[in-house]
């Protein structure tokens, strides 16, 4: 793959509430608490967006802002729609 291709690829990975997960896990890391990290953080809230269909009709960024949000309270999201 050339290396247009891909950073056209990241680039459009980026808008989707999995992409900025993945390319800003460091902003997540940055609001935790010291007791949570950010690959657990990130796959807990990749597990709920899946399980729960109506996150994906969102804006990506109002999704990815409420896990920003709840990183910074220490706050882990459930699959319970909590």
């Amino acid at each position: 793959m050339s290396t247009q291709v891909a950073e056209s690829q990241q680039q459009q990975d980026a808008k989707t509430f999995p992409g900025m997960l993945q390319q800003f896990k460091k902003e997540i890391a940055a609001a935790l608490p010291k007791h949570l990290n950010a690959d657990r953080m990130a796959r807990i809230a990749l597990t709920a967006f899946r399980r729960t269909p109506k996150l994906a009709e969102c804006d990506p960024r109002s999704v990815f802002a409420a896990v920003i949000q709840a990183s910074q309270l220490g706050l882990e999201p459930d699959t319970l729609g909590r």
